[in-house]
């Protein structure tokens, strides 16, 4: 019975849903199929007018879920109308892409927001600090230096609320320290 079934166009359908990164549609026996799912993850939330989206890593838009209120926000993202839902522009997916990446692995790991409005200045919110950046290669060289450019304003009695990213060498907005 369940080989007469075109298992392409079942697979197919499956796949057209965005929270499924893949799936494998498995004959077991005449009377048994198995349908294996892999799913993609949340890493960002998404505000859009009343809307709350989920959006993957790689800027794969979910779907909507106002439940989602533990992941990073993502803002100044573009949605355009594509199949199976919303979706953002190319652009701004090569750009998530690559800067998922490199916060992942340096030590702004912890934000709580990005914002990507401005393809060649991102607003990074972590902890209290806003931290803009550009350029990849400059922000990893730069990144190394703000524990100890932190750690120096403490020293000196400074609270620190913006950290620019976006050039040769580290700059600092410093304030003095709230009592």
């Amino acid at each position: 019975l369940f080989f007469k079934y075109n298992y392409e166009k079942v697979r197919k359908r499956i796949m057209s849903n965005p929270r499924i990164d893949d799936a494998r549609i498995v004959i077991r026996s005449p009377n048994a199929v198995e349908i294996q799912l892999r799913e993609r993850q949340p890493y960002f939330r998404m505000p859009d007018g009343k809307t709350v989206y989920e959006v993957d890593k790689q800027g794969t838009v979910l779907g909507a879920n106002p439940s989602s209120g533990n992941l990073p926000t993502l803002k100044g993202a573009v949605l355009r109308p594509g199949p199976g839902g919303p979706q953002l522009e190319a652009a701004q997916v090569a750009l998530l892409t690559e800067w998922v990446a490199i916060l992942a692995r340096g030590p702004l790991k912890g934000f709580s927001e990005l914002d990507i409005a401005m393809p060649h200045r991102l607003a990074i919110r972590w902890k209290e600090h806003l931290v803009l950046a550009a350029d990849a290669t400059t922000f990893e060289k730069n990144a190394g230096l703000l524990d100890r450019a932190l750690g120096e304003a403490v020293d000196r009695g400074k609270g620190v609320s913006t950290l620019a990213l976006r050039f040769s060498n580290l700059v600092l907005k410093l304030a003095d320290a709230a009592p």
